[in-house]
């Protein structure tokens, strides 16, 4: 005689001793069979979704790096008609994840000291009024210098603090903005700036 417990209920089920050991008999029952026959289905039905999720995530990625302007063009556009439920999506994820931003934020700081310190200028100058309008590009070690209240000119930090002025109070604005046009390319504002300023050549 031998026995068998069943491997869904835990009951035991009596099989001969001539009698061969299949698996069907691992179970009391057709019940208990058919019971475990589901939970394989469900298994390799799980499997079979985790490997197609797996290929449509390479697909889509293989997609966006042949296609990376269409892509940027198409979420660009998704933000513009989607914007409120963009911001409400990001700040939620960022109080679900607000250890990691804070990480990234810190991280960001250390690597990027010069434009950190760029960034707080640009905002300091909007509470006070004054614009952003870039006439020419950030370099490494360059300040953003306002040759007006709308216009900035990046031109080398030793220059630009070695001058005290003042846009405001008109201060030494004509002696620095002839330096500062010298980092600015050859365009009509250019000429029309340079020649407000005095700038000959």
């Amino acid at each position: 005689m031998i026995v068998i417990i069943c491997e869904i209920c835990g009951k035991e089920k009596i099989l001969s001793r001539r009698h061969n050991v299949k698996g069907r008999d691992k179970f009391c029952s057709y019940r208990c069979a058919g019971i475990r026959r589901s939970e394989n289905a469900k298994k390799l039905s799980s499997q079979v979704i985790r490997e197609r999720k797996e290929k449509i995530k390479e697909y889509q990625k293989k997609y966006r790096l042949e296609h990376q302007q269409e892509e940027k063009e198409r979420c660009k556009q998704y933000r513009l008609n989607h914007t409120e439920e963009v911001r409400q999506q990001k700040r939620q994820w960022g109080k679900e994840n607000s250890e990691h931003v804070k990480q990234e934020r810190k991280q960001w700081k250390e690597n990027n000291p010069d434009k950190l310190k760029q960034s707080r200028k640009q905002y300091k100058d909007k509470k006070r009024g004054f614009g952003s309008v870039l006439l020419n590009n950030w370099q490494e070690g360059y300040d953003g210098h306002h040759i007006d209240t709308k216009h900035i000119i990046y031109m080398p930090k030793e220059i630009h603090q070695n001058i005290p002025h003042s846009v405001l109070k008109d201060i030494n604005m004509g002696e620095i903005n002839k330096l500062a046009f010298l980092y600015l390319p050859e365009t009509n504002l250019w000429q029309e700036k340079k020649g407000q300023s005095g700038v000959v050549g």
